[in-house]
């Protein structure tokens, strides 16, 4: 006689071999965007969401006209690429720029090499001064000032100093003097310089600022973002639910039910998450059935269950995110319980869920270990454990 386990570990597996190799492709994504080439030609289509992380040097592109395989986009090539970016303007740039030569490690010394690449560069701000970011996949971050279509790169790099035979880390502040200088026909402005160490969002209101300060300036584009943004979706699956008395835990698997489960969610996320990374809210209709007649224990009961909780994830092209959160159960219905206390299965129980997802931008898969009642760990309650594995698939409108 097979074991019941045995068999739901089978199809656990066997639908996690297959979530993988379908949406080992999906978690790249894309955005409606429209690219000005530096040839004039004007092209819309979807361009993969730059990710820092991943590499700015070249960017995969849909366009609407040529729909099929993506083909690359390189800086070079691009003199305004402007994103619908969750329903905010973003705006690119592919600019030959002179940059700091730091490499990997910290430059010794406080002096100064210059160096000349094509970046990708966000626009923070644009008007009579221009406000740029640009990262490298590395994590370094760059800040550069434009007037009449120069760039300087805004000086701030850490460097060793060496004397007395060691070396002290420091740190440049030679952008201040750089702001001073191109903020200086606004001179109230220049006291929020003092001090203060650089922080991108009090730059961009300082250019902001400078910008609409002077009839003869002008602000054509300021970066704008909600600070988190919500996705709503629908989930369903099922779930291996069974008691087992708590010194049999790992022991005796015992017996259990597949049982569904259905419901929706919620996820709110900070706006630079990528859409993965953020808290997550679920409400499921989350019935619990098991026969485990080694022990005599029979349960049939519905619950509606809550789950709020974290899920984190890197960058968009790696699959995978870790969940972790606790749920609130309330009973529907109670159709039998037996061989059990009748605490284990009260009318309102909190748990601890946790496991991991693989998805892309609107399919999600995911498997999780849930303790259905926290009370049981308490020395003082019945000798029992509630558990389930759920395999749960979602769906991001």
């Amino acid at each position: 006689m097979h074991h019941p386990l045995h068999e739901c570990r089978y199809y656990l597996l066997a639908f996690l071999l297959l979530a993988l190799s379908v949406l080992g492709r999906a978690q790249e994504r894309y955005v409606p965007a429209e690219v000005k080439l530096r040839n004039g030609e004007l092209v819309r289509g979807r361009v993969r969401a730059p990710g820092w992380a991943l590499g700015t040097e070249r960017l995969l592109f849909r366009p609407s006209a040529q729909p099929g395989e993506p083909q690359y986009l390189y800086p070079a090539d691009i003199a305004l690429m402007t994103l619908d970016e969750r329903g905010f303007e973003q705006r690119f740039r592919g600019e030959v720029v002179q940059v700091l030569a730091l490499g990997e490690d910290l430059p010794k010394g406080k002096d100064l090499f210059y160096e000349t690449d094509t970046l990708l560069l966000q626009a923070l701000v644009e008007g009579t001064l221009g406000l740029y970011y640009h990262e490298s996949a590395g994590g370094r971050s760059r800040y550069f000032l434009e007037e009449d279509g120069f760039f300087q790169e805004l000086v701030m790099h850490a460097y060793l100093l060496e004397g007395s035979g060691r070396s002290i880390r420091k740190r440049h502040g030679q952008w201040r003097e750089q702001l001073r200088k191109a903020l200086a026909a606004c001179p109230d402005l220049l006291e929020e310089l003092d001090g203060a160490p650089f922080d991108e969002g009090r730059a961009q209101k300082l250019i902001e600022a400078y910008n609409t300060c002077a009839p003869s300036h002008y602000l054509s584009y300021t970066r704008s973002f909600k600070r988190f943004y919500w996705a709503p979706g629908v989930l369903a699956g099922g779930a291996f639910t069974r008691v087992s008395v708590r010194d049999q835990l790992l022991r005796n698997p015992g017996y259990g039910r597949i049982v569904p489960r259905l419901g929706a969610r919620v996820l709110i996320h900070p706006h630079h998450s990528q859409g993965r990374s953020g808290l997550l809210l679920e409400a499921l209709y989350a019935p619990f059935r098991t026969v485990d007649e080694l022990d005599g224990i029979t349960v049939d009961v519905d619950y509606l269950q809550i789950n709020a909780g974290l899920r984190q994830s890197g960058v968009a092209d790696v699959f995978g995110s870790m969940l972790i959160g606790f749920s609130y159960s309330r009973q529907l219905t109670a159709r039998e319980i037996r061989g059990t206390d009748p605490r284990v299965f009260p009318e309102n129980q909190v748990g601890l869920f946790g496991g991991f997802s693989v998805g892309g931008e609107k399919l999600e898969v995911s498997l999780r270990y849930h303790l259905n009642n926290l009370g049981l760990l308490s020395p003082s309650a019945p000798f029992f454990f509630v558990q389930s594995v759920e395999l749960l698939a979602g769906y991001q409108f």
